[in-house]
This record gives C-alpha cells, structure tokens and sequence, in this order.
C-alpha cells in the first residue's frame, strides 16, 4: 500500500484514494476504479450499453451517423478507462482534435454525462464513483464543447 499526498497526485490517481490516512492530507492508495470494477472487460461492457443509449437519442444520436462504430467503441473504451484510472490515456490535444469537426453544443455534453452516469450506476458502479467519473469527464468540457 502507498501513502501519497493528495496535491501531489496526477488526476487519474486521485480516483485512487478510497480513505484518508494517519495525517490530514495524506491517502491510501488501493485498487484504481478500473480495477475494482472488472477492468477492460466491464470498461467494454459499459461503453457498449453507453453507445446503444446514445445511438437511441434523438439529439446525440446523429452524430454517429455514418461512423465507424467499433472505432469509436475502441477508442471511447480506452478513454472511460482512463477516466477510471485505467492504463490508457489522451492527451487534451488528441480528445480536441477528435472532437473539433463536431458541432456538440453544452446541450449535448450535459445530456452525455446524464447518459453516462445512468449507464454506471445501471453497470453497479456505486454513485460516488460514477460522480468522480463524471467529473474527470465534465473537466474536459472545453475539449469537445464547439457549438
């Protein structure tokens, strides 16, 4: 088990901290939410029922019309992943760039995150964890946000 400060922490292993230690300010680190929930094989399994709501919207639907689905399921899979503490990751000027040609408003992105945690929290991921997986996905608003 590691002991870390919280300041210190990049922001995947902040997901880490399940409890805090003998001092105020440090943590215990354990199993990442990646790995408490089932790792790349859950990850898929939610991103797949993720992408079927998405693809019922009426309003984010269309933008994956004419997609190559099992592409953005790859690539989103990695992405939740990494939002969980998962090994893969994105830098923000990789998520701009992917996003950069869409015109996803504010709209869009809040009806994504509602549908995103729905999906968790329906996969048994606990509330808490679904928001802290929310956050790490509301804090790149500003990468995909264009309209």
């Amino acid at each position: 088990m590691t002991v870390a400060r919280h300041r210190d922490l990049p922001v995947q292993s902040r997901l880490r901290i399940v409890a805090i230690g003998a001092r105020w300010g440090d943590f215990i680190l354990e199993k990442t939410l990646y790995e408490q929930y089932g790792g790349f094989s859950a990850v898929s399994r939610i991103v797949m029922d993720l992408y079927d709501r998405l693809l019922d919207d009426d309003d984010i639907g269309p933008f994956f019309d004419d997609v190559a689905m099992p592409r953005v399921i790859d690539h989103q899979t990695k992405f939740v992943s990494s939002l969980m503490g998962g090994p893969a990751s994105y830098t923000d000027d990789q998520i701009r760039k992917m996003h950069d040609h869409l015109p996803i408003t504010g709209d869009h992105f809040a009806k994504l995150a509602v549908i995103l945690r729905e999906t968790l929290t329906d996969h048994g991921v606990a509330e808490e964890h679904a928001d802290a997986v929310v956050g790490e996905f509301a804090a790149r608003r500003d990468l995909v946000v264009n309209g």
